[in-house]
């Protein structure tokens, strides 16, 4: 299952646009025109389907489509001999239902790189753009969702981790990265790093707002484990 959804600076609420069934001994079913009945639901019809002349198609979501929300999907058919038509619901027999979780899989943009050494070694990081969870670790809590961050450390290979950003997921989508806020001090081995996330909420005219500092070398510590 895939569904294409959009928002804007006017609606940064994500809209259902499209949604696509794929089954592995019968064509796709491909649904767009879809219509929000109310902030958990959206209905589309699909004409000439398999044997069937018109399908009803229901999408619901308690959250929105904000990456990770069960999505639930019912297929019925819709009775064509009936005199009594309600856009809303479905006539006929339902066909087919099942439920699924949603990742955003939008591309993500670099939104900053820098460089700084930790434990005499460069690391490079880059801020991608779109806040995120890692869906390869669900439903782990903690530190596998926000900021997406993707550090290459020279001689301890590359890994990507995430830092919170005090943001409730469904709002994720409402929020982009811009860059890192670095401030380095000496310490007792070298140099510390402290950084921040500076975000941009996509409401017009909201000023950028700053993530809670964290301590770079001890999120490292964490990340790629004891060196």
């Amino acid at each position: 299952m895939s569904i294409e959804t959009s928002n804007n600076l006017h609606s940064p609420e994500l809209k259902l646009e499209s949604l696509q069934l794929d089954f592995e001994f019968a064509p796709s079913l491909h649904a767009t025109g879809f219509r929000q009945v109310n902030p958990q639901r959206y209905v589309a019809t699909v004409k000439n389907v398999w044997v069937f002349r018109e399908l009803f198609v229901e999408v619901e979501s308690n959250n929105g489509f904000n990456s990770p929300e069960d999505v639930s999907v019912r297929v019925s058919l819709v009775d064509i001999t009936s005199n009594m038509r309600f856009d809303d619901f479905p006539t006929g027999p339902e066909i087919f239902s099942g439920q699924g979780l949603v990742h955003d899989v939008s591309p993500r943009v670099l939104a900053d790189e820098i460089s700084v050494e930790v434990a005499s070694k460069r690391v490079t990081l880059q801020l991608m753009d779109r806040l995120g969870t890692n869906k390869h670790t669900l439903p782990t809590p903690g530190n596998d969702r926000g900021f997406e961050i993707r550090a290459n450390w020279l001689g301890h290979g590359a890994k990507t981790f995430y830092i919170e950003p005090g943001i409730p997921e469904p709002e994720y989508a409402h929020f982009r990265a811009i860059g890192f806020v670095v401030e380095t001090v000496q310490g007792p081995e070298g140099e510390d790093h402290f950084i921040q996330i500076k975000y941009q909420p996509i409401f017009p005219g909201a000023a950028p707002l700053l993530s809670a500092p964290i301590f770079l070398n001890q999120k490292l510590d964490e990340v790629y484990g004891p060196l």
